[in-house]
């Protein structure tokens, strides 16, 4: 099926979204830990490594997976591996933007990721 027959087939259907949208937790501990959904949106894996970006500005943090980390200028140093449970160690990030002993929550903002980036913006409580 071609996608102009797909979208003629669907027409009239809405999409609704997942029970979980993508979110990651920064943990107490100093540890990134994406949700199911996240996981799945980066599609990453565990032993991978994964670039991560932050502006202090906006408190939004870009994911860019490995496939697509060379692209990404001055991001070389920014390398976080996926461990078996899919944590990636944050440490030094929580101490350098004072996230260290809090629990942090960073929601996926549609429409600011371009398929190699990923953006997501703090929670505000």
């Amino acid at each position: 099926m071609q996608t102009s027959d797909l979208n003629e087939f669907l027409e009239g259907f809405e999409f609704i979204e997942s029970d979980r949208l993508p979110s990651v937790t920064l943990d107490k501990n100093g540890r990134f830990n994406p949700n199911i959904a996240a996981r799945r949106l980066l599609a990453i894996s565990p032993n991978e490594t994964i670039t991560i970006g932050y502006n202090p500005l906006t408190k939004e943090i870009v994911f860019i997976p490995y496939t697509f980390a060379g692209e990404a200028e001055g991001a070389g140093m920014s390398s976080y591996n996926v461990d078996k449970r899919f944590y990636l160690s944050a440490r030094a990030f929580s101490k350098n933007y004072g996230y260290a002993g809090k629990i942090s929550h960073f929601d996926y903002v549609r429409g600011m990721s371009n398929g190699a980036a990923f953006v997501f913006r703090l929670r505000e409580s």
